[in-house]
């Protein structure tokens, strides 16, 4: 009879995947899903026994969750970047605070874009009040056109500059909002169906058995 070997090394790891419900408080998310991908990475130790060898994972290492997006843009962008968010739950078996509660980019961007509408306002009102002033002289110095020239240049730095780019960030975001809650909706729908599938089979191999 063959003695049975343990092996270890710090290099042995074990990986895995599972998938989870839930709503929890997901790092980077814009959409709170109902499924969540868990990924788990463990110390590892094979045994050899009876001509075969088998592995099985220890203590944990690290644990992180990723919401169905998340996950989808992880294994189909390699190689860019730094990798995509994910939300750390344990590091050596201790569990992680859960992130804080922020505003999401597309709120952030149009409190910015808020914000900017109020400086245009005041800038408009400041050139309207230099009209006013204009129009009421007899007649207009050089300095008070390049005044109203410098205010005007102004105005239309801010449009052409900060205006775009803001509503062009926050078609952006929204578009990524509406593509994050399409792969979760996405998730949501195969996994309940796949659930439903297993059910039906596993009634269906009842009434087999029964029927023999």
């Amino acid at each position: 009879m063959s003695k049975e070997e343990k092996d270890k090394h710090e290099s042995y790891g074990m990986v895995g995947f599972n998938r989870c419900s839930g709503s929890p408080d997901l790092f980077a998310t814009t959409v709170t899903p109902q499924n969540f991908v868990s990924l788990t990475i463990r110390e590892a130790e094979v045994t050899h026994n009876l001509g075969r060898e088998w592995h099985y994972g220890g203590k944990e290492i690290v644990k992180v969750w990723l919401s169905a997006s998340q996950f989808s843009e992880l294994i189909t962008t390699m190689n860019i970047g730094n990798g995509v968010p994910c939300t750390i739950k344990h590091i050596q078996g201790k569990r992680c605070e859960d992130p804080p509660k922020v505003k999401s980019e597309t709120i952030k961007t149009f409190d910015s874009f808020k914000e900017d509408l109020e400086k245009f306002k005041e800038q408009t009102k400041e050139i309207n009040s230099k009209l006013e002033v204009l129009s009421k002289k007899k007649s207009i110095s050089k300095s008070d056109i390049y005044s109203l020239k410098d205010k005007m240049h102004r105005l239309n730095l801010f449009i052409e500059s900060n205006a775009s780019f803001i509503l062009e960030s926050f078609h952006e975001n929204t578009q990524k909002v509406v593509q994050n809650a399409k792969t979760e909706i996405d998730d949501f729908i195969v996994s309940a169906v796949t659930k439903t599938g297993l059910k039906e089979l596993q009634k269906m191999n009842e009434v087999k058995v029964l029927e023999e």
